[in-house]
């Protein structure tokens, strides 16, 4: 009997500790994005907004499980960008505040389709309170996995750095 309690025991933390690690991996994103916004300033890191709809959208879904859960991505991620998720979600209910930020981001962006990835520096400009956005790069989905991924962007973020380097 005690071995089948030290089991359940050992199960039982064995599938908290997954729970946990689960939400942490998730909290990596936000998704307001004046929070977002905030820590890109106070890093200079970009922000990585991953335009998706996640709970109905067969490519955003892929997205998710191909690349943005994995690893490599997340390892990637922290060195390189803040990440802001915009859903659009038609299953599940969304704070209206939530709601209106996106389809706002989603107008300025100019969305045409989901998933979008959008890297971008966002800066408030402090005379005139209006957001200056400097778009870095735009992707969407894209087959080979975190590594193609992850280079694809690194070269595109490159290349916006050098474009930017000569004018």
């Amino acid at each position: 009997m005690r071995v089948v309690k030290v089991f359940s025991v050992t199960l039982l933390y064995v599938c908290l500790m997954n729970f946990y690690s689960t939400k942490n991996v998730d909290s990596q994103w936000f998704i307001k994005f004046e929070e977002a916004q905030k820590l890109s300033e106070e890093t200079g890191r970009p922000i990585l907004a991953n335009f998706t709809g996640r709970d109905w959208n067969d490519w955003c879904k892929r997205l998710d499980s191909e690349v943005f859960i994995t690893p490599e991505f997340r390892e990637w991620a922290q060195k390189k960008v803040i990440l802001l998720e915009l859903d659009f979600p038609k299953n599940k209910k969304q704070d209206v505040q939530i709601k209106m930020q996106n389809k706002n981001l989603a107008e300025l962006f100019k969305l045409k389709s989901l998933p979008t990835v959008w890297i971008f520096r966002a800066k408030m400009d402090k005379i005139n309170h209006k957001l200056k956005i400097d778009s870095i790069c735009q992707l969407g989905y894209l087959n080979g996995g975190p590594k193609i991924f992850t280079q694809t962007l690194d070269i595109m973020m490159e290349n916006h750095k050098d474009n930017a380097q000569k004018n």
